[in-house]
C-alpha cells in the first residue's frame, strides 16, 4: 500500500549556504535548509526552490528538516555526520544575494527570503558561516559549517551536560580528576571538578559548540598526571535529544609506543655533524616524558654518535 501524503504545508527556508569557501566544499557545495513546521509528514513532488524543481519521492517529515543541495555528494563528504535526508537540485545561488522562492506543487508560494542585504554586509559570505533563521529575522551562523538538519545555532540555545566518573586502573576512585574535553571543530573546555569526589561535569551550549556528529576528545589524568586516558565519543542526534551524556573513564599508567626521529634520513658529509631529535609517544600519542634514549653507532668507520650519555626527554 502506498501512503499519499498532503502536498502542501508549513515548510520553511530555515538556513542558506550561498556562498561556501573552500574548506566547506566551494561553489558547488551550495545548499538550503528547508524545516516543516507541521505535525505531519509533506510530500515535496512537484515543489520548486530557486526555480528548480524538488524530485518526485521527497518528503518531509513533522518538525523535520530537508537539505536542498547542488551537488549531494560533495555534500556528504563535507557534512559525513548529516542526520536528515538530502536531494539533488541544480540550484544556483547568487553571492550577491537574490529572492529566493519556495513553491507548492500547485505553484502557491510557502515561503521566501531576499538575502541580498546580507550579501551586502559578506554575512555568511565565503567565510564559512551560513546564514540562519532566528525567531524573527536572519543573521549569521555561529558555527562554521552552519547547522545542516539541526537546530540552527543562533536560536537561545539548549543546554546538553557531559558527564561521568572517572577511576584508576585498580578501580578505585581517582578523586579531583583533570579532564579536559575538545571539539575541534569549536574549541576545548576543561569539566568542573571537587577534590572529594571522581565525578566530572561539562556543560556546552547546543548546537552552537557541540551537535549531532560531533567528535569529541576526552583527556582526563589523575591529579599527579601519573594515570590518563584519552577517549573519542561521536554524538548522536538522540544524545541531542536526551540533552546529556554520561561518560565513565578508567585512567592507566602511560605506556611507551612509539619513538620518532626526525629526520628518519639523512646524508652527512665528511667532517661536518647532522642532529637527530627524538621523541617518545605513549599508546595515546601524546609526548611522553622521563624516557631515556641511548644513541649508538653500528657502524665506526662511518660516523661517531655524540654524546655517548644517554638523553632524557
Amino acid at each position: 500500500m502506498r501512503i499519499k501524503y498532503p502536498t502542501t504545508g508549513n515548510v520553511s527556508i530555515n538556513e542558506i549556504m550561498y556562498a561556501p569557501n573552500e574548506e566547506w566544499g566551494g561553489q558547488y557545495n551550495e545548499w538550503i535548509e528547508l524545516y516543516n513546521k507541521d505535525d505531519k509528514t509533506i510530500n515535496l513532488a512537484g515543489w520548486e526552490i530557486d526555480g528548480k524543481e524538488i524530485p518526485d519521492g521527497t518528503i518531509i517529515q513533522p518538525q523535520g528538516y530537508l537539505i536542498i543541495a547542488r551537488n549531494d555528494t560533495s555534500f556528504a563528504e563535507i557534512y559525513p555526520g548529516a542526520v536528515c535526508s538530502v536531494v539533488k537540485v541544480s540550484i544556483e545561488l547568487n553571492n550577491d544575494g537574490e529572492e529566493l522562492f519556495l513553491k507548492d506543487s500547485a505553484g502557491n508560494v510557502v515561503d521566501s527570503v531576499n538575502y541580498t542585504s546580507y550579501a551586502n554586509k559578506k554575512l555568511g559570505k565565503k567565510n564559512g558561516k551560513t546564514l540562519e533563521r532566528n525567531e524573527t529575522a536572519w543573521e549569521e551562523s555561529i558555527r562554521n559549517g552552519g547547522t545542516p538538519c539541526q537546530r540552527n545555532s543562533v536560536l537561545p540555545p539548549t543546554s546538553f551536560v557531559i558527564n561521568g566518573y572517572v577511576f584508576y586502573e585498580d578501580n578505585t576512585a581517582c578523586n579531583n580528576p583533570a579532564v579536559k574535553i575538545t571539539n575541534d571543530k569549536i574549541g576545548e573546555w576543561f569539566a568542573e571538578n571537587s577534590t572529594d569526589s571522581n565525578y566530572y561535569m561539562l556543560t556546552l551550549k547546543s548546537t552552537a559548540e557541540v551537535m549531532a556528529g560531533d567528535t569529541l576528545r576526552i583527556d582526563a589524568s589523575s591529579p599527579d598526571g601519573t594515570q590518563i586516558n584519552v577517549t573519542t565519543f561521536v554524538v548522536t542526534q538522540a544524545d541531542i535529544d536526551e540533552g546529556s551524556v554520561q561518560i565513565n573513564i578508567t585512567l592507566e599508567q602511560p605506556k611507551l609506543n612509539e619513538i620518532k626521529v626526525t629526520p628518519q634520513s639523512a646524508v652527512v658529509t665528511v667532517n661536518t655533524t647532522k642532529e637527530f631529535i627524538a621523541t617518545a609517544y605513549d599508546q595515546y600519542g601524546n609526548p611522553l616524558e622521563g624516557v631515556f634514549i641511548y644513541w649508538t653507532s653500528t657502524n665506526k668507520t662511518v660516523g661517531t654518535v655524540s654524546p655517548a650519555l644517554p638523553n632524557m626527554l
